[in-house]
């Protein structure tokens, strides 16, 4: 992705004992706080429709105004922190797009 434009990262988690996902869910806003205002969690008590194929745990969705600024932040000690507890017990896919919506 050559644009440093708004970009989404999606993050897809899967293969969590149910209460393994507390202490994830817990460090997720404040270890983005320093880097982004606007922190959505959406999850699989009916938060979100799998239109298609099997339905993961929990997703996980957040809006950057640039990829500079993910990248800032996945670099992170805070991010490293949620990094490790998400591999801890299960899996994670993160993908990040364009925000074709902030256009």
């Amino acid at each position: 992705m050559s644009n440093d434009g708004p970009v989404l990262a999606i993050t897809i988690i899967d293969g969590f004992d149910p209460e393994g996902l507390g202490p994830v869910f817990a460090a997720m806003p404040e270890a983005v706080q320093p880097y982004l205002d606007d922190f959505s969690l959406l999850n699989s008590d009916g938060s979100f429709d799998v239109v298609e194929g099997a339905a993961p745990q929990a997703v996980v969705v957040t809006r950057w105004p640039s990829r500079t600024l993910f990248d800032e932040y996945w670099s992170s000690p805070a991010a490293q922190r949620v990094k490790g507890l998400l591999s801890a017990d299960g899996t994670f896919t993160l993908i990040v797009v364009p925000d074709q919506t902030a256009r």
